[in-house]
């Protein structure tokens, strides 16, 4: 961490609010971009938001100043973690819903999509978040694995383990699509 981020830091826990804004200046693009990785570009940014509300909240239990990008992807990534876990609850109970026949699709606007997106789409969200996270940048942003590994604060090996595990679960899961596909 650079000398002035680490002042920004520091003043921060001091009370500045002045020097967190511009840690959000700083950090939003890193954030962004991991929080994007895992749940997409729809809620990112309500991920990261989520992110920095907490660091400001528990900025005083940093321990060590030196750790706080460490500490804030973590932040991110549980952020969005759990718009993950909510989005998958509120699948579910529209699935069950849709099921049973209780709303009706077209008045209700819902729209089933029957398309090769939407069910990549939908299998993205089964995977692990470190997986998502790694094939999103790796595919749709295109990055490196060191940028990877960058962004997900890991390292390039631990990138390879989780794209290749991934794509190996996507591959099993399309399968069977793509054969009752006409």
């Amino acid at each position: 961490m650079d000398t002035e981020t680490r002042a920004l830091v520091e003043q921060a826990r001091a009370g500045s609010k002045a020097a967190f804004g511009s840690i959000v200046d700083r950090f939003k693009g890193r954030a962004l971009a991991i929080a994007a990785a895992l749940v997409g570009g729809d809620e990112a940014e309500d991920a990261a938001q989520e992110a920095f509300i907490h660091a400001y909240r528990a900025l005083s239990t940093l321990r060590e100043v030196e750790s706080f990008p460490a500490w804030l992807h973590g932040l991110v990534m549980n952020a969005a973690r759990d718009r993950l876990r909510r989005r998958r609850r509120e699948r579910a109970r529209l699935g069950d819903l849709l099921s049973r026949g209780t709303i009706d699709r077209r008045r209700e606007g819902i729209a089933v999509r029957g398309d090769l997106e939407s069910v990549v789409e939908a299998l993205l969200d089964e995977l692990e978040p470190e997986q998502r996270a790694a094939l999103a940048l790796r595919l749709y942003d295109e990055r490196s694995y060191r940028e990877i590994a960058e962004s997900l604060a890991t390292s390039e090996a631990s990138v390879r383990g989780l794209l290749y595990r991934g794509m190996k679960r996507l591959r099993e899961r399309l399968a069977p699509v793509l054969k009752a596909a006409p």
